[in-house]
């Protein structure tokens, strides 16, 4: 069914992309086909994923007048609050990870019913914020709004978002309004926004310095918008950003080139000696995991690449939303984890920029809920057959690789 449904949505964008659909109202048409879309999956039973249930129980935990930050799930304190949704919850020992403004929609979905589809739906409205400002962006950059069918229309999106109830959606809405207010010289609106979207999922302040050369001093909205929000939390002390290191350190999962780095650290043999050398000066806890150095590698390549992007920013080569694209393609392949709907954020750029490894990546990635071994050959072979393929066909056009 998804293959199918897959091909259906390529033979929609094949159209779009050579011409504008020959209707007035096509842009219309591409989000009322998208709410119909989620509309049907929302009733679904979230089978892909369990990560529905903490947002329904840290939801809830609010409305009990209680800090997610401070108390996991399993939290003897939190015995008498313990329902059918608590024994979904995964990693019960873990406070919560989302940013502030992530919690406050998972509240809200709490509010409206605690329950499964009550929860997908905030998300899903989220989801039609998303697309309508990726038109909004289309319309800055003289682009046809319906080229927005390129999220819209994805069944990794709606599978994800209606399906699932993933709240990836409300960070990348607030990225796509912070980037096409930038481009529209608003850098006060823009900067709120990306403050915002890095509220709702940490990742976007990653994406600070290819906003910094316009923003300038709006930049200083961001700092006193992320202290007012977690100023309410701040009773969890290091609840705050527990569960994120413990991510950072040591999950790991359908990864690509991380595997790379890791095994050319195997190989070097650096690895056994990096553990050793931080478990002398007392950091085991925090940073001796085996796979460390392949970790640190992938943060200095990324911080390389934002370099090199920089740089093409300074002579004018580089658009911004060229930039965040290849930044997020840049750090989704180097990730130790990369879960389906973590390729949500490369898809709206492609509406702008496209890109047939990465439209290949997000009918593909779904393979990764098989657990299969063959299933990652099966995601990344054709995936960066594309790539080399496309920098191949640039280099003999005479185009630069990345602008």
């Amino acid at each position: 069914m998804h293959a199918a449904l897959f091909l259906l949505y390529l033979g929609a964008i094949r159209w779009v992309m050579a011409r504008p659909l020959p209707l007035p109202d096509a842009g219309r048409i591409v989000i009322a086909a998208a709410a119909i879309f989620r509309l049907i999956l929302l009733p679904s039973h979230p089978s892909l994923s369990d990560d529905i249930w903490r947002s329904l129980w840290e939801g809830r935990l609010h409305w009990e007048g209680i800090n997610p930050y401070a108390h996991p799930p399993d939290d003897p304190g939190l015995v008498a609050l313990r329902d059918e949704v608590h024994a979904r919850v995964n990693h019960r020992d873990l406070p919560a990870i989302y940013p502030p403004v992530a919690q406050w929609a998972m509240a809200l979905g709490a509010a409206a019913g605690r329950s499964a589809p009550a929860m997908k739906a905030v998300f899903a409205i989220a989801d039609l914020g998303l697309i309508l400002a990726l038109m909004s962006l289309l319309r800055r950059r003289g682009l046809p709004p319906e080229r927005a069918l390129v999220y819209a229309w994805s069944p990794l999106a709606v599978v994800e978002v209606a399906g699932s109830g993933h709240n990836d959606p409300l960070a990348i809405a607030f990225l796509l309004l912070s980037t096409a207010t930038m481009i529209g010289n608003r850098p006060y609106v823009s900067t709120t926004a990306l403050a915002l979207a890095g509220l709702s999922k940490l990742f976007p302040w990653a994406l600070v310095p290819l906003f910094a050369r316009q923003a300038k001093r709006a930049l200083a909205v961001m700092p006193l918008l992320a202290l007012a929000c977690y100023l309410p939390y701040a009773g969890a002390g290091a609840g705050l950003y527990r569960s994120t290191i413990i991510y950072a350190e040591s999950w790991r999962s359908n990864d690509s080139l991380f595997g790379l780095l890791v095994s050319v650290v195997q190989a070097t043999g650096l690895s056994p000696v990096l553990t050793s050398w931080m478990s002398a000066h007392g950091m085991e806890n925090l940073y001796g995991q085996p796979h460390m150095l392949a970790r640190l590698a992938a943060a200095a390549l990324l911080a390389g690449f934002m370099g090199l992007l920089l740089r093409c920013q300074a002579r004018g080569t580089m658009p911004l939303e060229k930039g965040i694209f290849l930044f997020t393609a840049g750090a989704l392949v180097l990730l130790p984890t990369l879960h389906p709907w973590y390729v949500l954020w490369a898809l709206p750029w492609m509406a702008l920029h496209p890109s047939p490894a990465w439209l290949a990546l997000s009918g593909l990635v779904p393979l990764a809920y098989t657990g299969s071994w063959w299933a990652p050959w099966v995601e990344y072979l054709p995936f960066y057959g594309l790539l080399a393929a496309g920098v191949v066909a640039r280099r003999r056009r005479g185009a630069p690789v990345l602008e």
